[in-house]
């Protein structure tokens, strides 16, 4: 990895993690040894006239990459995913045993649209259906642990897009 991707943290001071750590009011614990699992879903090449390649990602993905990995995160990448693809993903995810884990993370580089994420097929997976396969009844194992998604997707509508595409947001979501 070059100068210009290089990403590097640094530990913090073993005063500072005793002060902070075992403060169980405001402190999430998360300090197991492997933290949690990291999903990265990087869409760059699309299927459709409508949305143009996401150039210049792959900088991205590798800074994520090694800070999840330097904070002790387990880190899975995915790359050009369907909508339902993303959706499967996420599925996975929540069924997946996290009893040894602290937290989850997951982000997303897509196209977006209002609320929604666009998969390398053009259509849409909404926020809320990704999210509704971590909740506690679909996913206990992570159950009262941070689960944290970060979303990097334009949400305006796409100028090359005829205005048919974007009418009723739910008829064009999975």
């Amino acid at each position: 990895m070059d100068d210009m991707t290089e990403v590097k943290v640094k530990p913090c001071s073993v005063d500072l993690f005793q002060e902070k750590a075992f403060d169980h009011k405001n402190v999430y614990k998360n300090y197991r040894e492997w933290r949690g699992r990291a999903v990265i879903i990087n869409n760059v090449s699309f299927d459709n006239n409508y949305h143009p390649d996401r150039e210049g990602t792959e900088i991205d993905v590798k800074r994520l990459e090694s800070l999840f990995q330097q904070l002790h995160y387990l880190v899975s990448r995915h790359d050009n995913m369907t909508a339902r693809g993303i959706s499967q993903i996420a599925e996975r995810e929540s069924r997946t045993d996290h009893s040894v884990y602290s937290s989850f993370i997951m982000v997303i580089l897509s196209h977006g649209g209002e609320n929604t994420v666009i998969g390398t097929d053009g259509y849409h997976i909404g926020y809320d259906q990704m999210l509704a396969h971590f909740e506690a009844s679909k996913c206990p194992t992570l159950k009262g642990c941070p689960k944290m998604f970060f979303i990097s997707a334009c949400q305006s509508p796409c100028r090359k897009c005829p205005s048919s595409t974007w009418g009723i947001g739910v008829n064009h979501t999975l």
